[in-house]
């Protein structure tokens, strides 16, 4: 798919091709299986690092979980259901399928922060991430969706930051999407 832009217009059109889809695909020919392998290895190089400091994060930010669940049952509950889900899903460190591991931490950022769009700048010289987890608390789009970045790779998944649009793609055709 690939989004178009015509001059003066507050519109993009998004082309979609449904045979394109990793489901439709076929075996990749010798040459593209190399390529891919060359690119898996290049995602998990650059999309698994960390600050050399994020482990002291997480150590600080779980204390702070653990506080939380301790105080509060029904949280705890949440949580443990939402990790049975993980657990019975995937073996003890091995992350094949990301999504309810992503699902775990997004509700651990929801027990432990604030959606807040009036949240406070970053102090200067302070880690941004590290600010939001364990002094703030309160946070956006951008914080939420940095600090699930850093979990994700902090748990051996590759991630990367991206922010977009969302619309409903017809079977064919386009789909416009408005910059609102």
């Amino acid at each position: 798919s690939w989004l178009s832009r015509r001059f003066g217009i507050q519109q993009k059109n998004l082309f979609y091709r449904p045979d394109a889809a990793p489901e439709s695909a076929m075996l990749l020919p010798r040459t593209a299986a190399g390529a891919e392998e060359v690119y898996r290895k290049f995602v998990y190089d650059n999309y698994t690092s960390l600050p050399s400091d994020f482990q002291q994060t997480v150590d600080r930010w779980e204390q702070r979980l653990n506080q939380i669940l301790e105080e509060n049952p029904e949280a705890q509950a949440r949580a443990m259901e939402s990790w049975g889900n993980v657990i019975r899903l995937y073996p003890p460190g091995r992350y094949d399928h990301p999504l309810l591991l992503a699902d775990w931490y997004a509700l651990l950022l929801e027990l432990t922060s604030k959606y807040d769009l009036d949240t406070p700048y970053t102090p200067d010289g302070a880690d941004f991430v590290d600010y939001f987890l364990n002094e703030s608390h309160r946070g956006y789009c951008v914080h939420f969706a940095s600090a699930g970045v850093l979990l994700m790779r902090a748990s051996g998944v590759p991630a990367r930051y991206v922010e977009g649009y969302t619309t409903v793609v017809p079977k064919f055709g386009t789909a416009s999407v408005l910059d609102s």
